[in-house]
């Protein structure tokens, strides 16, 4: 469902990770781009396998990123808060979406349309290496999550005493990630 808004969603966006490092020029021309839009909990944003350039960043929020792989259960591989922006690599690759995003909560999104964005990449083909940012900043969150299984498991219990989480067989299930978020950045 789109939501009819205007520049006060985008002056509302939280700059941070990736694009509060951005040249502030690419910033403001980037989100002159977005279309604001709502998601109830639990639409698709996009399907894996899709083809779609499209580049959205979360206002308010959680969306999670899930794949298949060999069995029926949907694999999370990522959540994501206000602030973050997902969908940038088939922009890059040319190749159909390789996850599926979904709304975890209630969403308010950005949209960035693909073919808009090109043109503006067309204009100013340097700003490609700001848009990479993002994925540099992918890679290095995956990097810093490369714990033992003992240490895994004893984070996942501790949450589970807590309430943050329900484990169930291959089955995590974020029970509040708004409270599990506030867990993380206190360290």
């Amino acid at each position: 469902m789109a939501k009819a808004g205007g520049t006060s969603v985008q002056a509302r966006f939280p700059i941070r990770g990736w694009f509060a490092d951005c040249h502030p020029r690419f910033r403001r021309e980037f989100l002159a781009l977005a279309r604001p839009k709502s998601c109830a909990a639990g639409s698709v944003i996009y399907q894996a396998g899709e083809a779609g350039q499209d580049v959205f960043g979360i206002s308010s929020g959680f969306v999670v990123l899930q794949c298949r792989f060999t069995h029926a259960d949907a694999v999370q591989l990522h959540m994501l808060r206000p602030g973050d922006w997902f969908g940038t690599l088939p922009l890059f690759l040319e190749r159909t979406r390789r996850v599926t995003a979904v709304a975890r909560t209630d969403v308010d999104i950005l949209r960035i349309p693909g073919d808009e964005l090109r043109t503006l990449l067309g204009r100013r083909p340097e700003w490609y290496a700001e848009l990479g940012r993002d994925a540099v900043y992918s890679l290095d969150l995956a990097m810093l999550c490369n714990l033992s299984r003992n240490t895994c498991s004893r984070v996942v219990k501790e949450f589970s005493s807590r309430g943050l989480v329900t484990l169930n067989y291959r089955i995590l299930t974020l029970n509040d990630p708004a409270r599990l978020r506030v867990v993380a950045d206190a360290g």
